[in-house]
């Protein structure tokens, strides 16, 4: 059997064992230390406010996440349905992959997987924080949205695929398994699905749904795939594992942004006021 370290594995002593990548955990920091931010857009409210204010929109997103699934309708489980099938096909190919990966190593490839991978953890926080960042210094409010929604969703994307299914499924990593199909529910095993696609997935996602045109969300979308590509490259993952993880980060990256972005052709903020008139009351309306 052939074995390799994925990209977050670590080995300890004469055998290995899985050393999770705290993609979930870096997210959720990260994102925490950015929470005051938001401030900035707000001069006239506190930090302490604009943290309460976040935490809330978080907690309110994540109980309508859980209850998601009860309103589906016949579309989204049409996803679902071929979801479960698309993985079911590819599982039927999953030691070709394997064999794939193994037959066309080299330090070139290496190397080049190595870092297009990060772009599916700690790279894609980074572009995310520095959205935000980049959209309170200069002002525009849809680049700052953009990095919002985008940690937000990384942060429930990485709840559920490092804290939910990745221990419920327990699959072994290809590296592990010499190219075998091994589930162990409830194991440490953590192959299923990948971390890293979803991650990659989730930001791509926001930033094509929140973009004009096709450009910037096929480049987001091919370089989501690239890293998918590569977890199967270094072993450390079935293309079965990514496509669960394109399709959650894809569906929680939609669901976070419908949620925060005002429908089609609709004003950012409607308020209406009511101004004392010589003789009556007038609406005025501002946005």
């Amino acid at each position: 059997m052939v074995e390799r370290l994925g990209v977050g594995d670590v080995r300890k002593g004469p055998g290995v064992t899985l050393g999770r990548a705290p993609k979930a955990t870096a997210a959720i920091l990260t994102a925490f230390f950015l929470l005051p931010a938001p401030v900035l857009a707000r001069p006239e409210g506190g930090a302490v406010e604009a943290v309460r204010n976040e935490a809330v929109r978080w907690w309110e997103d994540s109980v309508a996440l859980v209850k998601a699934p009860a309103s589906w309708d016949r579309g989204d489980w049409t996803v679902l349905g071929g979801t479960l099938a698309g993985t079911g096909a590819l599982m039927a190919g999953d030691r070709n992959a394997y064999d794939w990966a193994v037959r066309n190593q080299s330090s070139s490839r290496d190397s080049t997987a190595k870092y297009v991978s990060k772009l599916g953890a700690e790279y894609s926080i980074a572009l995310s924080a520095g959205l935000l960042a980049g959209g309170l210094a200069f002002g525009n409010r849809e680049v700052r949205d953009t990095g919002r929604d985008a940690i937000e969703a990384s942060v429930l994307t990485g709840i559920l695929t490092n804290a939910v299914l990745k221990p419920a499924f327990g699959r072994e990593r290809p590296y592990e398994s010499g190219g075998a199909t091994v589930f162990q529910p409830f194991s440490s095993n953590a192959s299923f699905p990948s971390g890293h696609t979803a991650q990659a997935f989730t930001v791509a996602s926001v930033i094509a749904m929140r973009s004009e045109g096709w450009i910037v969300p096929t480049l987001s979308y091919t370089v989501a795939s690239m890293v998918a590509v590569s977890r199967v490259y270094q072993q450390a993952h079935f293309p079965s594992d990514t496509l669960v993880g394109a399709v959650l980060g894809n569906a929680v990256a939609r669901f976070v942004v419908n949620r925060h972005r005002p429908p089609a052709g609709a004003p950012d903020a409607l308020r209406i006021s009511l101004v004392a008139l010589p003789g009556g009351l007038a609406a005025h309306g501002s946005w």
